[in-house]
């Protein structure tokens, strides 16, 4: 298996792809960026042990952001995807990253968040639960517990203190908004 990493349209890359345990759910990681090149390579290494392939969106950085997703990539063993875009609205790139997302579930990643080193058990025990339960099969979205920057520091909040959606599974029709009709604090609406 292969994976290209497109950081624009002209160029690709291409790194040799492995596959995580077979009875692990698939998980697509779509992560949106902006002037985050110190936090960016924490919140992306956060989520190599549990991603098939990852998706960002780049909105216009001006400092090293790209270069050092390049450069942190480079240990990721799953498919890439990077490209570059202008757009103010941010719901509409979390909805273009849900569309082209082809695993069974997906997580949102803020450049600014990390989840933590239990991700991968807890998936792998939700994914059980929910398989091992008629009534769960259905489920289209889990709270999963991650942990936030603050500031332009490394300094890491405790766990996020309120549950927001970051895990939905794959083809529902749950979309990004904004709940208020200004293009702030968007979320996904259930």
């Amino acid at each position: 298996l292969r994976k290209k990493i497109r950081t624009d349209k002209r160029k690709s890359y291409s790194f040799t792809e492995r596959r995580v345990d077979m009875s692990f759910p698939t998980v697509s990681v779509n992560c949106l960026v902006k002037n985050e090149e110190v936090l960016i390579r924490a919140a992306l290494k956060s989520v190599f042990q549990i991603a098939h392939e990852i998706f960002i969106i780049d909105n216009d950085s001006t400092d090293k952001t790209c270069d050092v997703i390049r450069e942190v990539i480079k240990d990721c063993k799953c498919r890439v995807e990077m490209v570059h875009s202008s757009s103010d609205d941010i719901a509409a790139m979390r909805n273009q990253m849900l569309a082209e997302s082809k695993c069974e579930y997906i997580l949102t990643l803020d450049s600014d968040e990390v989840f933590g080193d239990d991700i991968y058990n807890c998936i792998q025990a939700m994914n059980d639960t929910i398989l091992a339960n008629e009534q769960l099969k259905n489920t289209r979205f889990v709270f999963v517990p991650f942990y936030h920057f603050y500031g332009d520091t490394r300094h890491l909040l405790a766990e996020f203190p309120k549950p927001v959606v970051r895990f939905i599974r794959n083809k529902t029709d749950i979309k990004w908004i904004y709940p208020d009709g200004l293009k702030i604090h968007e979320y996904p609406k259930i």
